[in-house]
């Protein structure tokens, strides 16, 4: 389970069948009867990274009751009547080069049912979001104007959130962190964190790591592509040495510290030139 790329396509998706019929339906039932005045409008649909039999992609803009519960956790969603063609484009842009690298197209194809489109703050501000009780879907910001290397960007948060999502699902099968009590430093929350927070972050990261080099070293990119991706490989992996000694943290179970030691090395191996 430890060696190769961090995406864990293969245990991704050898979870999901079990998981689906209960937890993906289920839940989302559940989340969406809690609300009994919930409108849901259905924006459009996005192919999945690899094309399979399984419905596609929806992308789904909440009704006002529901998008007020995630104002208040600091997020922000633009009037339905604004979302339209051009947004599809942008994350059908993303997921065509996240289609490019086999193990990551596999492992969203696997978790990603619902997408919802969040408004960023700022311009450069990059803003995604998932939660455990709304499993098979993701929150993912777009800015209205025009960015450079936006289709990474978008990529990148569509990849973060659904290796939130499948480490999640591992969870459910393998027990990583026996107790959440103690602080770790967060360099991407700046602030000390919970060790299962530190841990999703560093899973998270390292799988980014792996999408970039594999889809630096086969796609065609511009020269500010991969000017953005040297960039980003050498911020997670100065982010990573700034986190300390997670490994040692008496919350993780001893299958919980391997994956830990193995995340903090990461695949030296790989080019970050």
């Amino acid at each position: 389970m430890i060696s190769g790329r961090f995406w864990r396509n293969r245990v991704g998706r050898s979870l999901v069948p079990d998981t689906e019929s209960k937890n993906r339906i289920t839940a989302r039932i559940a989340f969406l009867k809690a609300i009994p005045s919930l409108i849901r409008k259905i924006i459009g649909h996005l192919q999945r990274p690899i094309v399979d039999d399984r419905p596609q992609i929806v992308v789904e803009s909440l009704g006002p009751e529901i998008t007020r519960r995630y104002r208040d956790s600091g997020l922000d969603f633009y009037p339905p009547n604004v979302l339209g063609s051009s947004f599809l484009s942008s994350l059908n842009s993303a997921i065509r080069l996240i289609s490019n690298v086999r193990g990551a197209a596999v492992a969203v194809s696997s978790v990603l049912s619902v997408l919802h489109i969040l408004k960023p703050e700022f311009l450069e501000y990059d803003v995604s979001y998932s939660e455990p009780s709304l499993p098979f879907s993701i929150f993912i910001g777009i800015s209205l104007d025009e960015q450079i290397n936006s289709d990474l960007r978008i990529a990148e948060n569509i990849l973060h959130e659904c290796m939130h999502l499948q480490l999640t699902l591992i969870e459910d099968q393998l027990l990583l962190v026996e107790d959440s009590e103690k602080l770790h430093p967060s360099p991407w929350k700046g602030t000390l964190r919970p060790t299962r927070g530190v841990l999703h972050a560093l899973y998270v990261f390292r799988v980014i790591q792996d999408f970039f080099c594999d889809l630096n070293a086969s796609v065609e990119l511009s020269e500010s592509e991969r000017s953005h991706i040297v960039q980003r490989l050498r911020e997670i992996d100065l982010e990573v040495l700034q986190m300390g000694d997670l490994s040692s943290s008496p919350d993780l179970t001893q299958i919980g510290k391997v994956l830990v030691q193995r995340l903090e090395i990461g695949n030296r191996g790989q080019d970050r030139r």
